[in-house]
């Protein structure tokens, strides 16, 4: 399966703002893609936001408290599930401040949770807008 048949399409054509081509792509591959029109026409009016939100900054201040509150076992994990959650809304400097707290690969190699993993993640979202492997 190539990249552009599956859902990464769809988003990334939602996140360019680009209506036309979603309702195309939702056509071709027969799949509801009503729910994200909303979203391209409004990025196609406004163009496509530069940074957070404040909402997603508010967002993401209170994750960023909780994570002191974990215990050591569990931080780890909710460290990643925030810096995807920055990822995701373009928060560049809080994807830049939480990757250290991410542990380097190990001997099984890496995985979703791992620094260098979520730092490709970041810079293809923060690149193309969608975490997708083009090549």
């Amino acid at each position: 399966m190539r990249w552009f048949d599956g859902w990464t399409a769809a988003r990334a054509l939602t996140i360019y703002g680009q209506p036309e081509l979603l309702r195309l792509w939702g056509d071709i591959n027969q799949s509801w893609v009503e729910d994200d029109l909303p979203v391209a026409e409004r990025i196609a009016a406004e163009g496509r936001p530069t940074g957070p939100t404040f909402g997603q900054l508010t967002d993401l201040a209170a994750q960023h408290a909780g994570l002191a509150k974990l215990p050591k076992a569990a931080k780890r994990r909710e460290t990643a599930q925030v810096l995807r959650n920055a990822i995701e809304c373009g928060h560049v400097s809080a994807v830049l401040d939480l990757l250290p707290g991410m542990g380097e690969p190990d001997k099984y190699g890496m995985d979703g949770n791992t620094r260098t993993w979520l730092a490709l993640s970041a810079l293809r979202t923060v690149a193309i807008g969608v975490d997708v492997d083009v090549w």
